[in-house]
């Protein structure tokens, strides 16, 4: 039998809100929300078995699912389905889908679905010893009894731990060592390795930084659930007399099921409920205690010791499942907020002067700055996406009006329609770049393997498509009101003279002055100072560009940081940084119209003229740097 009845995609778990996250939620649910570029994982069965483990969640082939268990199981029995359903039609991992599900907030959520698990898990026992009648890979089936086992863990542990204690089998700090290891071995060997980095050089201390968070949650995490092991204990051995009774006695209530809704309505985020829902636990705790006591455990402090921690589980219950407290919003201190939208006004200024009609109202996908100044003239949907929803903040800035918001919209959208998909998708990469009057626009011309729709990168046109899509809705209704004309010019305030908006009529022709540099072109007339010396700017804006390159790469092979943010921005803005002064030069009047090409870029870019073919231009952070170092 070959092919797969089942696809399994990799389960992600989204980012908490700020009012329902918890303690228990940080420490066992994981990295949270969708990272398809540096969170690749892999499914170790698929690649050394050629199956993967069905969970619950995945992709089904009806057709097939149905041809393989249709009257094959026994009827109110199957508990657990994922696992028996997955081994008999063959699932298949797909770690390149993502599949959003919650973790539990509380502990006492998530142990009503451990217990329901280990429940199912037991119940498939008389369908494992009979193989004539439900065949599975040997593979598979090691992974039901694997689950089994993992069921003993915290009963043998318990079990252990108290033996130990009472002076048997092994020495309770030895005992102790491998009940630890046994619930934290593994998270915190994983923790360890994320120590190991091969690009020490970069952002080495938030790199050491997230590596210890992550050791600290694995530590935390196994230091909890030694607290908890009483309760674990108990939990599964009630799980295990149920499954095993229902199964071969009552047959009664094999399918009994609490919704992770219901169990989350249930539980309580009280102490005063914590402790009546696990009375019990401090009764056994201290009867444990009482009984190594009478029998002489010779030691009797940490035997005191870990009663006492078990006893108190219903406050460790109650202490990592309380929700965060609900917070005001907290204002940013005036500095920061203009900071902030100084960042976001220069990135709205890419767009604004880069977004033309020379580019079919498509945005580039990035602006080189080292060695030599260029815009690429190709985009994706993520940079269409972005656009878009930069479109509708920058009208709720202020920075635009209706007007302008409703044609920057249409005008792209208008060009949407004329693109080239596959089956309705978009494709990968687009050249922004007009063609014949009767073509669509055409794919990148610099793209030597076949085009494909994005399998990553797409995400960003339909995730930023609601925010537009409102705006654009909603424009009609409020043509001629536009939104924040005070934040606007608030904003623009607080930002340096160099890097305020140049008058309309040099901001009007960016792009066109700007591939005119690029490809060495004679500007359009009165678009900078006359009697500029074009060789001499070509090689003074060479060697600055490339003096520039070199200092940069010298501080990184140094294992220096680049400047300061904000020291760059000051000199930018023709400003001296905190702390340090700047000596007054004079400059001739000659000489300072020779620092800039004749070209001008409204903004002040500088791109020396050249003749030659550009490079192919390199990815920036983000486009807000550019703009922020006075390119723009």
């Amino acid at each position: 039998m070959s092919g797969y009845g089942i696809l399994q995609p990799r389960v992600a778990t989204p980012l908490p809100s700020a009012n329902e996250f918890t303690l228990y939620h940080g420490l066992f649910a994981g990295q949270c929300g969708v990272d398809p570029y540096s969170a690749a994982s892999s499914e170790v069965y698929q690649d050394l078995f050629g199956e993967g483990s069905f969970t619950g969640k995945g992709l089904l082939h009806v057709g097939a699912v149905h041809a393989v268990l249709a009257g094959r199981l026994p009827e109110g029995q199957v508990l657990s389905h994922d696992l028996f359903e997955g081994s008999m039609a063959r699932c298949g991992a797909v770690t390149d889908i993502a599949l959003i599900e919650d973790a539990p907030f509380h502990a006492d959520v998530a142990a009503s679905r451990v217990h329901r698990w280990i429940r199912g898990d037991w119940q498939l026992l008389p369908l494992l010893l009979n193989p004539g009648r439900y065949p599975v890979r040997g593979i598979n089936r090691w992974k039901m009894l694997d689950n089994l086992r993992r069921s003993l863990v915290a009963p043998a542990s318990l079990a252990l731990l108290l033996l130990a204690l009472s002076g048997h089998v092994v020495s309770p700090w030895a005992a102790l060592a491998l009940v630890t290891a046994a619930f934290s071995g593994g998270p915190l060997m994983g923790a360890l390795a994320g120590f190991l980095s091969s690009r020490n050089h970069l952002a080495r201390r938030h790199f050491y930084r997230e590596a210890g968070t992550d050791l600290a949650r694995a530590a935390l995490g196994g230091l909890w659930l030694l607290a908890q092991l009483l309760q674990q204990a108990l939990r599964a051995v009630d799980a295990i007399v149920r499954a095993l009774y229902r199964t071969g006695v009552s047959r009664r209530h094999l399918l009994q099921w609490t919704t992770a809704a219901t169990a989350q309505a249930m539980a309580s985020t009280g102490l005063v409920g914590a402790a009546r829902t696990h009375w019990s636990l401090p009764l056994v705790g201290l009867l444990l205690l009482a009984g190594l006591l009478a029998v002489g455990t010779p030691h009797p402090a940490l035997a005191t010791a870990l009663c006492l921690l078990w006893a108190a589980s219903p406050v460790w219950t109650w202490f990592v499942s309380r929700p965060g407290a609900a917070r005001e919003q907290a204002a940013l201190p005036p500095p920061v907020q203009a900071h902030l939208e100084g960042i976001a006004r220069d990135t709205w200024r890419f767009f604004e002067r880069c977004v033309t009609a020379g580019d079919n109202h498509l945005p580039p996908d990035n602006l080189q700055v080292l060695p030599l100044e260029a815009v690429a003239h190709r985009t994706s949907p993520t940079n269409i996406g972005l656009y878009l929803l930069s479109v509708a903040c920058a009208r709720e800035f202020g920075w635009i009006g209706t007007q302008d918001l409703m044609e920057r919209m249409d005008a792209t959208l208008a060009t949407l329609g004329r693109l080239q998909r596959h089956r309705g998708h978009f494709m990968n990469w687009y050249d922004t770049q007009p063609g014949p009057p009767a073509a669509d626009v055409r794919l990148h011309r610099g793209q030597r393997q076949p085009q494909w729709p994005p399998a990553g990168g797409g995400s960003g046109l339909p995730g930023a498509g609601p925010g537009p899509e409102r705006h654009r809705r909603d424009a009609p209704r409020h043509r001629g009101i536009d939104p924040a004309p005070g934040r606007a010019s608030a904003c623009t305030r607080h930002v340096p003279a160099r890097r305020r908006d140049r008058p309309a009529a040099r901001a009007e022709r960016p792009a066109e002055q700007l591939r005119a540099g690029r490809r060495g072109l004679r500007p359009p007339a009165g678009a900078g100072p006359a009697g500029v010396r074009r060789s001499g700017a070509t090689r003074r804006g060479q060697r600055r560009a490339g003096s520039a390159h070199s200092r940069r790469r010298s501080r990184l092979a140094a294992g220096r940081s680049p400047p300061d943010p904000a020291q760059r921005l000051a000199r930018c803005a023709g400003a001296p940084a905190a702390g340090q002064r700047r000596p007054a030069r004079r400059r001739s009047p000659a000489r300072a119209g020779r620092r800039f090409r004749s070209a001008g870029l409204a903004g002040g870019l500088r791109v020396p003229a050249r003749r030659t073919p550009a490079p192919v231009p390199h990815r920036l952070p983000g486009c807000g740097a550019a703009a922020r170092c006075g390119l723009l």
